[in-house]
């Protein structure tokens, strides 16, 4: 296992559809989608032991904190997820953000997303949603189990909005502890 990467990573308008996906053992992020637009279609999908990037032990990560989630939406994003499986990744199982009332800047609109038949185990966190919520439009779930998730409410759900850092200050603190 290297130091960072994504297992995937899809923005900008970009499209995939994939079956019987296997994404184990990434950096920061095991799927990260973002972006107006951007849609990740995936039938019989597993997404596992994603870390945190080795910058985040740290505090030097210059792009969002070195996360250690399995699958990322942000912004205007759409993901249809059916059959899958999202285990066992440091941080968050799923995490949505939108762009409203957040410090991401960068993206626009509010993501998402279609669950069905599928689980969020054994992670630190389940479902994180932030500027977004589960009656929120877009959002729907069908045959959706979550359990086992160490520091949830009720083993899925975060009790609090986990805040990610805003990539543009951190490469400020960077810069600025260099000059020290």
């Amino acid at each position: 296992m290297g130091n960072s990467g994504r297992g995937l990573q899809i923005q900008e308008g970009a499209s995939l559809t994939a079956n019987g996906l296997h994404i184990i053992g990434n950096r920061e992020a095991g799927v990260f989608v973002v972006d107006e637009n951007t849609l990740f279609e995936a039938h019989e999908l597993v997404v596992s032991d994603t870390k945190e990037a080795a910058c985040a032990a740290n505090n030097t990560c210059p792009f969002l904190g070195g996360f250690g989630d399995g699958v990322v939406v942000l912004g205007g994003a759409t993901v249809k997820l059916s059959d899958f499986l999202i285990k066992e990744n440091e941080r968050v199982g799923l995490f949505m953000a939108s762009a409203e009332d957040t410090e991401f800047t960068a993206v626009n609109g509010i993501p998402t997303f279609e669950g069905k038949e599928g689980s969020v185990v054994d992670n630190e966190y389940g479902v994180n949603m932030k500027g977004v919520d589960l009656h929120s439009e877009g959002i729907s779930i069908d045959a959706f189990a979550c359990f086992d998730n160490v520091s949830t409410v009720d083993g899925c759900m975060c009790a609090v909005n986990l805040e990610i850092p805003n990539p543009t200050k951190e490469i400020e603190n960077i810069l600025g502890k260099e000059e020290d």
